[in-house]
């Protein structure tokens, strides 16, 4: 058989595997495999800047605590494999309906990835009746495609909801979303893109990134390592993710809290994005932690408890609405 025939061949038997490829695609939410996590480390294994913001009492407690199990999963977001966590009830009745928080984690790549830090969170929100999901976004923690800093990969956190109506056991009526730092912008995106949810949290949140990169000319650098663009359009590409632009877009109860001693985002951050949500008549609270850096560290437990309340404040203990 001629070469030049042999090539027409291999050609189309590829093209028609990648067609049943595409066929056989997982939509995006759907789960591709899951395993449970990692138990949550020691004390004494812990950064010196976790210990900060929980006694060994109760990490001890965590630990010990069988009620609920945290399961790391790959899932689908705009064909691609990601990687994320569902945090649940180890035991589901099975007229569950519980409500959810998305949490969105701060960093890029597999900087601020979510770790033993995060997990304190998502059980303290687990305690309070929530099943937490988290996306550690494409291009970490082993998933597929590549990190773009508020880009494509807001799609990650989208496909959490369609992931969320696949389990079967929440109230897709009782959403909240909360985000910490890079995860504030991401946030406001996918409110911006319609992410069906009653209402959200952001702590330390980025709302304006030209202002983010005049205060630390260092993500400038980092942007343009994510962006391929960035030569060419990067200031636009700023302004498309800075939610001060588009303040009147961001249409869900918003709670913003914010350390005065925060060094990494500045707190004018939020208290500008308060400002511009007030004069578009959009719902927003403001809460300012003198002290406090980004994180909010040292007043940890309180943090969560405003977010706690701020969810339930807007309907995450109502009685969920279920078929007759």
């Amino acid at each position: 058989m001629p070469l030049a025939h042999r090539r027409r061949i291999a050609s189309l038997a590829a093209a028609v595997l990648a067609g049943a490829a595409a066929l056989n695609a997982e939509p995006d939410g759907g789960i591709i495999s899951a395993a449970r996590d990692a138990a949550i480390p020691p004390w004494e294994s812990l950064p010196t800047a976790y210990r900060a913001q929980l006694s060994r009492a109760e990490l001890d407690r965590i630990r010990s605590d069988r009620r609920f199990e945290c399961l790391r999963v790959i899932y689908a977001s705009g064909g691609l494999r990601v990687t994320g966590f569902v945090y649940k009830p180890a035991r589901i009745p099975r007229s569950a309906a519980l409500p959810v928080v998305v949490y969105n984690r701060g960093g890029n790549r597999d900087y601020g990835a979510i770790d033993v830090w995060d997990k304190v969170i998502f059980h303290r929100l687990a305690e309070s009746g929530f099943v937490v999901l988290a996306s550690q976004y494409r291009g970490a923690d082993g998933g597929e495609g590549s990190d773009e800093f508020g880009g494509s990969d807001v799609e990650d956190v989208l496909s959490l909801f369609p992931l969320a109506r696949r389990l079967g056991y929440v109230d897709m009526s009782r959403v909240f979303m909360l985000g910490f730092s890079r995860g504030g912008m991401m946030t406001y995106l996918a409110i911006r893109d319609g992410a069906p949810i009653r209402a959200a949290a952001v702590i330390g949140g980025v709302s304006d990134l030209p202002a983010l990169a005049a205060f630390r000319p260092r993500f400038l650098s980092l942007w343009a390592s994510l962006w391929p663009s960035f030569e060419r359009d990067g200031q636009t590409q700023m302004v498309e993710r800075s939610a001060i632009r588009w303040a009147e877009r961001i249409d869900k109860p918003l709670l913003l809290l914010h350390g005065v001693a925060d060094r990494r985002v500045p707190l004018d951050q939020s208290l500008r994005l308060a400002a511009a949500l007030r004069r578009s008549g959009r719902p927003v609270e403001l809460r300012v932690f003198p002290g406090e850096g980004h994180e909010l560290a040292g007043r940890a437990r309180e943090r969560d408890d405003e977010v706690i309340g701020w969810f339930r404040s807007h309907g995450a203990a109502a009685a969920p609405s279920r078929p007759g």
